[in-house]
């Protein structure tokens, strides 16, 4: 194919001619159908007895399906970390162990944690020891492609604060492209100490409340 994969080949012939060496490349061709197909070809030159490059030999093997495999893959791969990187959640993904394998980089702007600080640590390290447990359950009964949501729970920030994280976890260990469990987390510690002050709130009204009634059936 004319352009890269013809400049690719003509380099590795030219190259093997000078320095008496075989070559071993992967490029693409134009079979004689009209269509592209990725081949791999390996060859040695030899010489004459005046040290003159006379010919090459070797062979080509076609690994069309192969290069498409891995290109597909790579596409994926793609347009995954895409999606993490410029979604507002925080996506991880996690080993059987619960050991973080990547973390996109909004964890930066949720927690203040760099992506690269969760590397290799366990997840439960960062989790509210009272809300461990739950968890860990929860894990224990994921089965393979499904998800599940869990519900919020306490997460330490990088200033020793307790976030409140909503996640759904997504068991992907049968792609290649991710190799383990997705966890999609939001922060929900607004919504949460929200609710608790209405709580807080309405305690205090039934309290209000059945004072007002005592003192009144009283009188």
């Amino acid at each position: 194919k004319e352009g890269d994969h013809r400049e690719k080949f003509a380099a590795a012939a030219y190259d093997a001619i000078e320095n008496e060496r075989p070559f071993d490349v992967e490029l693409k061709i134009i079979s004689g159908e009209g269509d592209e197909r990725w081949i791999r070809a390996a060859g040695q030159p030899e010489y004459n007895e005046d040290g003159e490059c006379t010919r090459f030999y070797g062979i080509s093997q076609n690994v069309t399906a192969r290069r498409q495999a891995e290109e597909d893959l790579q596409l994926r791969e793609q347009r995954f970390k895409s999606l993490v990187q410029d979604g507002a959640d925080m996506i991880a993904i996690l080993d059987a162990d619960a050991n973080y394998t990547y973390v996109s980089p909004t964890s930066d702007s949720i927690l203040g944690i760099p992506p690269d600080d969760f590397i290799g640590t366990n997840a439960f390290d960062h989790i509210h020891e009272d809300d461990r447990e739950e968890i860990a359950e929860l894990l224990e009964n994921l089965d393979s492609n499904e998800r599940i949501d869990i519900p919020p729970y306490r997460f330490v920030d990088a200033e020793g604060n307790w976030r409140w994280l909503e996640t759904t976890l997504t068991d992907m260990t049968q792609y290649p492209a991710v190799g383990g469990l997705v966890a999609n987390s939001r922060d929900v510690t607004t919504q949460i100490l929200q609710q608790q002050n209405n709580l807080d709130s309405l305690k205090e009204k039934e309290t209000l409340l059945a004072e007002i009634h005592h003192r009144v059936k009283n009188n």
